[in-house]
């Protein structure tokens, strides 16, 4: 989050039950305490329809509503949004003031799919009601399950998720979506779901994939903290964020990010985030952070007679 507050152009809304008062403060960064159970009946009240939230994970389905169940959070903006949480931020400005000058009624983050962990979307009302046009989205709302329905669309509703709808509407001349470069790097290979979209667009009859769709952009990136941050990869290729797939689920990595403002630069990749801070006191507690991690690291995986004592696996 850090990282977007840098962005002051761009204002992000953390709707969350979460404590809050060790995150970031920044004019551009609101944070909204709501229960699940409290959020739900809001949803289902303002959707007229039941709206079962098990998991903070199901809100995902509900992404393409936003519009109207943030309405009034979101008056007077002329595009609202979502995001991952996984993400890290570069220089926003750079990249998404050429494409809004062009006046599409969504933007996406890459070019296989709605949704994903960055979309834009027009605040008007035919858009923000465009979920409606899906057959499937009162029994989505209504199951406690997960149906990535604001992607493609998975389990029993068969692709036929809100990209299913976007490319109907598409075809019709009824909406202009940006389906350009890819606007941001990760750190693993995802050509598998790329496999999952084209089944999805085939399964719909609708127009075919893109012949030259590029696999998804991977590697290391290297963010550093100028007037406005920048983001790019090995080549200097710059990039609007970097999704942290993979390298989030490593035991030991990354470290908590703690003295956000003193950091100068960092590194991300599959095995976590490598921070460079300001000489000082983060400075120094990072290096010993580093020094403890390697030496608990050592203990347990590489002593073998630890591994078989205590029955501990790679």
């Amino acid at each position: 989050m850090q990282t977007f507050a840098w962005n002051c152009g761009f204002d992000l809304i953390v709707i969350t039950d979460q404590d809050t008062q060790t995150l970031p403060r920044s004019p551009n960064l609101n944070y909204d305490h709501q229960k699940l159970g409290s959020f739900q009946r809001r949803c289902s009240q303002v959707l007229g329809t039941e709206v079962k939230l098990a998991k903070g994970y199901k809100v995902c389905d509900l992404r393409p509503a936003f519009g109207l169940i943030f309405a009034e959070e979101l008056s007077g903006y002329d595009y609202w949004g979502h995001i991952d949480l996984d993400t890290f931020w570069g220089n926003l400005e750079a990249f998404l003031n050429p494409i809004l000058k062009q006046d599409y009624d969504m933007i996406c983050g890459y070019p296989y799919h709605v949704g994903g962990p960055f979309c834009l979307y027009r605040n008007s009302k035919y858009i923000n009601n465009l979920f409606r046009d899906n057959p499937n989205y009162i029994d989505v709302f209504k199951s406690k399950e997960n149906k990535d329905f604001d992607e493609i669309g998975i389990k029993d509703i068969k692709y036929r998720g809100f990209e299913w709808t976007v490319r109907q509407l598409e075809r019709q001349g009824k909406l202009t979506v940006y389906r350009g470069q890819q606007l941001y790097l990760q750190d693993c290979d995802s050509s598998w779901w790329i496999k999952e979209t084209r089944k999805a667009i085939a399964s719909a009859d609708l127009q075919e994939y893109p012949t030259d769709a590029q696999p998804f952009k991977f590697g290391t990136g290297f963010w550093q903290r100028r007037e406005l941050p920048r983001l790019t990869d090995e080549f200097q290729q710059e990039y609007a964020f970097y999704h942290f797939l993979d390298g989030k689920r490593r035991l030991f990595q990354p470290f908590a990010i703690r003295g956000c403002v003193q950091i100068k630069s960092f590194t991300i990749d599959s095995n976590g985030i490598h921070l460079n801070y300001q000489f000082g006191f983060w400075w120094l507690r990072h290096k010993l952070e580093k020094i403890i991690v390697k030496v608990l690291r050592f203990m347990v995986y590489d002593l073998g007679p630890l591994r078989h004592r205590f029955n501990l696996r790679r």
